[in-house]
């Protein structure tokens, strides 16, 4: 039997990604059995420095976040499909999209 006083969502976290997030697109976030954390933001680390979609990967909550890909001038997003994370993104200028599987990624099932 459920808690009808029961909390359904909280407490906030703040992801704290490098260089932040670009509002209009969206943050993708994923945790795998490990307890690995991936996430994508779309930023600039730097003033005037480039642009675009990166993945980040970090090991536990306190643990500094690692760049795992940089695509410059496109947009991404993370999908979980059949058990595999895969970095879904799209090229700049129209060139189609990419599937790009994040091959550490280990699933809660077996």
């Amino acid at each position: 039997m459920s808690n009808p006083t029961a909390p359904i969502l909280g407490p906030d976290l703040p992801l704290n990604l490098p260089g932040g997030t670009y509002d209009a697109t969206l943050t993708s976030y994923e945790i795998d059995a490990m307890g690995k954390e991936y996430a994508t933001n779309m930023a600039r680390l730097v003033p005037n420095g480039p642009f675009g979609i990166r993945l980040w990967m970090r090991t536990s909550v306190k643990s500094p976040w690692q760049l795992l890909l940089f695509k410059q001038g496109c947009h991404g997003v993370l999908w979980l499909v059949r058990g595999k994370l895969y970095f879904v993104w799209n090229q700049a200028g129209g060139r189609g999209a990419i599937r790009t599987e994040v091959l550490n990624y280990v699933h809660t099932r077996p």
